[in-house]
């Protein structure tokens, strides 16, 4: 498939993304694509819908092709014309990248946008990795996620739980997670576990018998 997609006139454009998300979604890469789709969105992102530049760049961090000049590109009327959950997706992406700088951009975009749960959760994760602090929307994320704190899996609530501690966000939400999680302890993976403790004895939430499960 992606070899028949280089034989057609433009098929570095923004086409292409779909193809490189379809790989990437299965962990492939063609190098060859990547290139050619970057190279693209570089020098005609005016062609690229949102949903385009989400896709490339999620796929580029997903298959961890080094893409700085993707990033750096993005201009300020190709945010503002994203939906919040491209938005959150290109947070995602950058964030995981190591581009801070991208993630602050898509930051300024999102404030005062009503949030999703899925991407509170992605733009909460992203401005923790990034360090990325902005208040505003360190709340917005937090209510949403509460708002949904009974149905989330414990993962999931190891991660929030994680995000707001780095951020050092004013929050509740650690108290309830040792509540929450104190007999699902043993299920978690040791990365969760760490991440947890980590996070719980940063905002000093946590107690011995806690500690010690």
């Amino acid at each position: 498939v992606a070899q028949a997609a280089r034989q057609r006139p433009g098929w570095a454009g923004p086409d292409v993304s779909i193809l490189i998300w379809a790989l990437a979604t299965s962990s492939q890469q063609d190098t060859v694509l990547c290139q050619a789709a970057e190279a693209s969105l570089i020098s005609e992102q005016h062609l690229f819908s949102g949903q385009n530049i989400a896709n490339l760049l999620w796929s580029f961090s997903k298959i961890q092709f080094s893409s700085p000049g993707a990033f750096s590109s993005l201009s300020p009327r190709a945010l503002w014309s994203m939906e919040a959950r491209h938005l959150a997706n290109v947070a995602w992406a950058a964030a995981t990248s190591g581009e801070r700088g991208t993630v602050q951009a898509v930051v300024e975009q999102l404030v005062g946008q009503r949030l999703s749960l899925a991407e509170a959760q992605m733009v909460l994760w992203a401005m923790a990795s990034a360090e990325v602090q902005h208040p505003a929307l360190e709340r917005e994320a937090e209510e949403r996620i509460a708002k949904h704190w009974d149905q989330l899996p414990a993962s999931d609530i190891v991660k929030a739980v994680w995000a707001l501690a780095a951020l050092r966000t004013q929050s509740s939400l650690p108290a309830h997670a040792v509540a929450r999680l104190s007999s699902q302890i043993p299920d978690l993976g040791a990365q969760d576990k760490a991440n947890l403790l980590w996070a719980l004895s940063s905002v000093a939430a946590t107690t011995d018998g806690f500690m010690r499960q």
